[in-house]
Formats: C-alpha cells, sequence, structure tokens
C-alpha cells in the first residue's frame, strides 16, 4: 500500500519535531511513502524563503 504524504505531515518530520510518526513511517517498505510534485513544491518554495 502507498502513502501519499501532505505538507502538513512533512514539516514536522523535516524538523524532527514528530518522532513517532518518523518511526511509523519507517516501519513501510522503501519506496511506498511518496510526495506528490505539489507538496514537493510547497516544500522547495518554504525551505527556499526560511530564514533558517
Amino acid at each position: 500500500m502507498m502513502r501519499l504524504l501532505d505538507t502538513s505531515i512533512c514539516i514536522p518530520l523535516i524538523n524532527g519535531a514528530d518522532a513517532q510518526m518518523a518511526q511509523r513511517l519507517l516501519a513501510h517498505p522503501l519506496g511506498s511513502v511518496v510526495l506528490c510534485s505539489v507538496v514537493r513544491a510547497e516544500l522547495c518554495f518554504g525551505a527556499h524563503n526560511s530564514a533558517r
């Protein structure tokens, strides 16, 4: 089964703020957790415009 992540899930994962979700995602087979192009673009835009 594929898992399609949304931006609201990805941001806490990237920031290291949701260790429990990270562990749950790591339990899935490699390649079964994916992003759509819109989420990828939102993350790239946010990272590019971030002060950090």
